[in-house]
């Protein structure tokens, strides 16, 4: 093997490495992404559950760990930008241009007096050695701009990953405090939603007073029946050492105190005209 098959061989293949690097970089965006709200997740449960800010040994320790996991988080925002910040990569020549260099050298070489097939070997020869020293010097420029981003994803990662551990860690604390106290000790209670701070009024005010007229019924040892006025036949009362008897119809009105003859059997309206004069057909 010549020594141009070589080098032409080993440099196209780092030129090629340090392409994909730019392209691995943008690849592991959405790790990065899917990271962080998992993150942001975390740290927005965590602060539901922060004590008030005061100087006790929890509180402080919860805040310190909040302001870290916020500068961490800070931290790979920036090194995310930089690794994928727009830089410079150096190319090959355009291929409209190697096309003319190669027909000057192919004019060039004639005019010396050289053959055709001599003037071609001679320009194959110039071309692949200006394509080495191409790939060389492109390689040696686009690992000096990749660098700083393979610097920048690790940096990024790295401050991930405590940025997730100080979220498990204060999620851990305020478990612990929470569940996990000793019998009889009282631990000061975390900040609570505003829901949970009116079930909680709510629960040490008690229920609304009764109604004197129900106090005095209970007083007296009897219960009134819900059901509000009770209807036609009024307000319900029992009485716990007496049964209820049913209700009493009401009284007939006047208008029916008057007795009315009974109805005809159905028969005979059968067999009676409405006049009374003869018999009507049977239906």
């Amino acid at each position: 093997m010549k020594a141009d098959d070589y080098m032409e061989g080993v440099f196209k293949d780092a030129f090629k490495r340090e392409l994909e690097v730019d392209e691995n970089v943008a690849r592991t965006l959405p790790f990065f992404a899917a990271t962080l709200a998992l993150v942001v997740t975390l740290y927005g449960y965590a602060t539901t559950k922060l004590p008030p800010l005061e100087w006790r040994f929890l509180s402080v320790l919860l805040h310190l760990l909040l302001l870290a996991g916020a500068a961490c988080l800070a931290g790979v925002v920036l090194s995310l930008f930089q690794a994928v910040r727009a830089r410079v990569y150096r190319l090959p020549p355009k291929e409209t241009e190697l096309v003319a260099w190669a027909a000057g050298l192919k004019a060039f070489y004639a005019e010396q007096g050289m053959s055709p097939e001599a003037a071609d070997d001679k320009v194959a020869g110039d071309l692949r050695s200006r394509m080495i020293v191409e790939f060389a010097e492109g390689v040696e420029h686009n690992r000096a701009a990749n660098v700083p981003k393979l610097k920048a994803r690790a940096q990024g990662f790295t401050l991930l990953v405590a940025a997730l551990g100080v979220a498990f860690l204060m999620i851990a604390i305020i478990f612990s405090t929470d569940r996990l106290a000793w019998p009889g000790s009282k631990s000061a209670p975390h900040e609570q939603s505003p829901r949970q701070s009116r079930n909680a009024a709510q629960a040490a005010v008690g229920p609304a007073p009764a109604a004197p007229a129900a106090e005095a019924a209970v007083r007296a040892g009897r219960r009134e029946v819900p059901g509000g006025s009770g209807g036609q036949y009024g307000a319900q009362v029992s009485d716990p050492g007496k049964t209820n008897p049913a209700p009493a119809p009401p009284a007939p009105a006047p208008s029916q105190t008057v007795a009315q003859p009974p109805p005809p059997p159905t028969h005979q309206l059968l067999k009676k005209s409405e006049s009374g004069g003869g018999p009507v057909k049977t239906r």
